[in-house]
């Protein structure tokens, strides 16, 4: 995946965790725990399953592109409050 060596120390990559999600996700699967299902939603399950690895390869390309940059170190964590105003 992305080389440890541009990312900051103790970071946690969304890419891999979707696609360590994805891929549990098929191993139950196929292991029979949905069995109970109707085949439509084991087929929505199933579809899912591909969804999540589709996204952690685009989520993985981002990761990449971002921790690329020679700024990308100091770059600040983003951390969003919710503001509500009436």
């Amino acid at each position: 995946m992305t080389d440890r060596a541009l990312l900051p120390p103790d970071h946690a990559i969304l890419s891999e965790q979707m696609s360590d999600a994805a891929s549990e996700l098929a191993n139950r699967i196929e292991l029979g725990e949905f069995d109970d299902l109707d085949e439509g939603q084991l087929n929505d399950l199933h579809a899912l399953s591909n969804a999540m690895e589709r996204w952690a390869a685009m989520a993985h390309i981002m990761e990449e592109r971002l921790f690329a940059t020679p700024s990308a170190a100091s770059l600040p964590v983003a951390r969003r409050g919710v503001a509500i105003r009436n």
